[in-house]
C-alpha cells in the first residue's frame, strides 16, 4: 500500500512532458500558459482550440512557452466534445512527440458553477502544477512508476454518482477499448490530470472522430465527452493502474483498494 509518493532518481535528466491543451476559452489560455512555466522539462505542448477561433490571439497566449523553447502546435479543432473530442484528434500526435509524461489541462470555465467555477479551476491547476520542484518530482514519480495511471486534483476525483445518466455510452466505449466498467468507478472530473503513455494509446485506438460526438447544446451530462471522461476509471480498473491524488494535505487518509485499484493520497 503506498503512502505518497516514494523518492525517485534525481540525478538523470528529468523525462520530457508533452501538454495537452484545449482553449475553448482564449481569454482564459494565459491561465494555463503561466501554469505550465512550472514545468521545467516540458518539451511539448499540442494547443489546440475552436476552429474560425483568433489564431493570432492564441499564438500570442502561447508565446510564453514558445520563448522557453517549447515547440507549441496550435491545432483547429470542430467545437463539440468539449475538450474530449480534442483529446481524442491529437492523442496519437501527442504519442508521437515521443515524451514519456502527459498532462492534460482545458480552459475550463463552467458558466453554470458560477464564481465557483472559477475556483475549481484555480484548484485543479495549482494541484497538478504547484511549483518547480514538485512538478519535476511529479514527472519523475510518472516516467519511473510502472503501475501509475493518473494523477489528479483533489478537488477532482469523480466516483460512482456520477456515472448516472453515462451508463450505456460508458458501456459502448468500454467494450470498443476492451475494458471492463468496474463496480466503483474513479475518475477527474474536470478533465485535467498527469498521465503516461498507456492511457493515450487507448484513446487513440478508439479512433473516435467528431461524428461520434453530439453537437454542443450546454449539455451537462450523458453525452460522449461525458462517458470518454469516465473511461479512465474503467482503463485504470482493467490495467490496474493507480489513480494518485495531487495536492492533498498532510495528514490525509492512506490509500485505499478500490475494486481492482489504489486510489492513493500522496502527501
Amino acid at each position: 500500500m503506498v503512502v505518497g509518493i516514494p523518492p525517485v532518481p534525481e540525478g538523470d535528466p528529468c523525462p520530457s512532458v508533452c501538454a495537452i491543451v484545449h482553449a475553448y476559452y482564449l481569454e482564459i489560455l494565459p491561465e494555463i500558459v503561466w501554469a505550465l512555466q512550472r514545468c521545467g522539462s516540458l518539451t511539448n505542448a499540442l494547443v489546440t482550440f475552436p476552429a474560425g477561433g483568433e489564431r493570432e490571439g492564441y499564438r500570442r497566449a502561447v508565446a510564453p512557452l514558445v520563448a522557453a523553447g517549447v515547440q507549441v502546435d496550435l491545432i483547429a479543432v470542430e467545437n463539440r466534445g468539449r475538450d474530449m473530442l480534442p483529446l481524442a484528434l491529437v492523442a496519437q500526435r501527442a504519442l508521437d512527440t515521443g515524451a514519456e509524461v502527459f498532462i492534460k489541462v482545458h480552459t475550463k470555465r463552467s458558466p453554470h458553477l458560477g464564481e465557483q467555477g472559477v475556483i475549481w479551476r484555480a484548484e485543479l491547476l495549482n494541484g497538478l502544477l504547484p511549483d518547480l520542484d514538485s512538478v519535476e518530482h511529479t514527472v519523475r514519480f510518472v516516467a519511473a512508476e510502472r503501475s501509475f495511471g493518473f494523477g489528479v486534483p483533489i478537488a477532482s476525483l469523480g466516483g460512482k454518482a456520477h456515472r448516472g445518466k453515462n451508463r450505456a455510452a460508458l458501456s459502448l466505449l468500454s467494450r470498443r477499448a476492451g475494458l471492463r466498467v468496474p463496480r466503483r468507478l474513479y475518475f477527474p472530473a474536470g478533465g485535467m490530470y498527469w498521465c503516461s503513455r498507456g492511457w493515450l494509446e487507448t484513446v487513440a485506438a478508439l479512433g473516435l472522430t467528431a461524428e461520434d460526438f453530439e453537437a454542443e447544446l450546454g449539455q451537462l451530462d450523458s453525452t460522449m465527452a461525458h462517458a470518454l471522461e469516465r473511461l479512465i476509471g474503467c482503463y485504470a480498473a482493467t490495467n490496474k493502474a493507480t489513480i494518485w491524488v495531487m495536492g492533498t494535505p498532510e495528514g490525509m487518509p492512506q490509500p485505499v483498494a478500490v475494486d481492482g485499484l489504489r486510489v492513493a493520497l500522496p502527501r
